[in-house]
């Protein structure tokens, strides 16, 4: 979100990733912060080189810092599969291939798992090509 922007609902949460209701985003970022739910997408090439963004000078957080592919926050209003589908064709010439989610808690490891609509493919080729195509 830069400057010039308004505010959107974020999803609120708690420690262990389940739904406590929405908050603004704006204000989830200030002081000490309130948990919500965000992602981060990491794109990698053939070499194994991850594609990192660097922030608009624009940004109310952290601007001009590098960041993973592309970051963002799921909205209450819209799957989070979608959420993050939408994301990387609006953010890069990527189509999403397979998606592996991850949760992190306070209390433990991060935790790999499939979903619904995931699968355990990674590779993600510009314009949406398969590594085979």
């Amino acid at each position: 979100m830069t400057k010039e922007e308004g505010s959107q609902a974020v999803i609120l949460v708690d420690g262990e990733g389940r739904t406590l209701g929405v908050g603004d985003k704006t204000a989830c970022h200030r002081g000490g912060g309130v948990l919500h739910a965000a992602f981060l997408v990491m794109i990698f090439n053939d070499k194994g080189q991850l594609l990192l963004t660097r922030r608009s000078a624009q940004k109310t957080l952290w601007p001009g810092y590098w960041d993973g592919t592309i970051a963002s926050h799921y909205r209450h209003d819209e799957p989070r599969l979608s959420r993050v589908r939408s994301r990387i064709s609006e953010e890069s010439a990527c189509a999403a291939i397979g998606l592996i989610s991850y949760s992190i808690s306070s209390t433990g490891p991060p935790i790999a798992r499939s979903g619904p609509n995931t699968s355990s493919a990674t590779s993600m080729r510009p314009g949406g090509s398969t590594p085979a195509g």
